[in-house]
């Protein structure tokens, strides 16, 4: 009749569906949730937890290379192949991000989803009166509750808004603010299971939109389906 959400349903149910695509062991889903680590703050830890995962994701392409299999990873691995791969960093760099980004985002959406059902009973009745609203409440979860941001190296020097730029810099692009913005979504705190988000930036735009944004709103929907 009841759980513990985060940990009991939300880091098993998501993971275990990636650990799947990839073909990776599910009985290291607590260590690999560990490597994730969305809640560590301190930067020797995530050092450490990010060394982890480059060892442990080296030694798996070697081994994909290998022996390829239908698996994503074995994917990736592949792509040293390609003409277009440009080095070795490239591919680490497709399995780092697909590594993290499976284990933690789905993850946390989830859990705000399910708090706001929670603290909403009228807006968890109404998903039971009516289910055909659920796809368009998983976007608008999806619009609400953006998670990541974005690092982007600056190639050149550029002003905007009196602040100046320079070649060399990173920058920190906060994507998830624009899931809140007042001026593109009215009252945009606000979970609202009518409003139209065909359109918003929780996953990117353009040549760098997230490559696994089918698959969460996949689980989402699935999820508010069957809770």
């Amino acid at each position: 009749g009841r759980c513990e959400f985060v940990g009991d349903f939300a880091r098993v149910m998501p993971i275990v569906m990636f650990l799947g695509i990839m073909d990776l062991p599910v009985e290291r889903r607590a260590e690999f949730v560990s490597w994730g680590g969305s809640g560590v703050t301190d930067q020797e830890t995530r050092n450490r937890n990010s060394a982890a995962v480059a060892a442990y994701l080296a030694t798996m392409l070697d081994e994909r290379a290998r022996n390829p299999g239908s698996d994503l990873l074995s994917r990736i691995a592949a792509w040293r192949d390609n003409p277009r791969c440009e080095s070795e960093a490239e591919v680490m760099g497709m399995a780092m991000v697909t590594f993290v980004g499976g284990l933690d985002t789905v993850a946390n959406m989830m859990s705000f989803a399910a708090r706001h059902l929670a603290t909403d009973p009228a807006a968890r009745r109404r998903l039971i009166d009516d289910p055909a609203l659920i796809p368009n409440a998983a976007e608008e979860y999806i619009r609400r509750h953006g998670l990541t941001m974005t690092a982007r190296l600056i190639r050149e020097d550029v002003a905007r808004k009196g602040v100046t730029m320079r070649a060399g810099e990173m920058l920190l692009v906060i994507d998830a603010l624009a899931g809140i913005d007042e001026r593109a979504y009215p009252d945009p705190m606000t979970i609202d299971y009518g409003r139209d988000t065909r359109v918003h930036d929780t996953f990117g735009n353009g040549p760098h939109k997230c490559v696994g944004e089918h698959l969460a709103r996949m689980e989402l929907i699935v999820f508010l389906e069957e809770w």
